[in-house]
């Protein structure tokens, strides 16, 4: 028992170490932009519509996290094929989309800063 333990925590050490390749990353991310056309995300990361649906299934723990912890800031991926941003309607090169990013950014920061003194214009 003790051995399968350990072997068991040496395949989930060694699976946290190797990176996941750049296409599944990118495949990732298009996901989490919000595209779920398979064909659509499969022709515009190059990769098969199998490949999609199996990286979709997250049967991978390396998937699983990535998906759920989301990409550092910054991380960008380039497309085979441009598509169109499902919230922004831009067709983009790069996932995720910049656009997006750079206006979530704008409204945070915002939405951060102190008490702004807006000008009465009834005068």
């Amino acid at each position: 028992m003790v051995r399968q333990i350990k072997e068991y925590s040496e395949k989930r050490s060694r699976a946290k170490r190797c990176p996941l390749p750049i296409r599944v990353e990118a495949a990732i991310a298009v996901m989490l932009m919000g595209v779920t056309d398979y064909s659509e995300i499969a022709s515009a990361v190059g990769l098969t519509y199998k490949e999609v649906k199996e990286i979709d299934m997250a049967n991978d723990p390396r998937i699983k996290t990535l998906a759920s912890e989301g990409f550092p800031p910054g991380k960008r991926f380039r497309l085979a094929r441009p598509l169109y941003c499902p919230k922004c309607k831009y067709k983009i090169n790069i996932a995720p989309c910049v656009a997006c990013e750079s206006r979530s950014i704008g409204r945070y920061r915002r939405s951060q800063l102190p008490g702004l003194v807006r000008r009465d214009r009834s005068l």
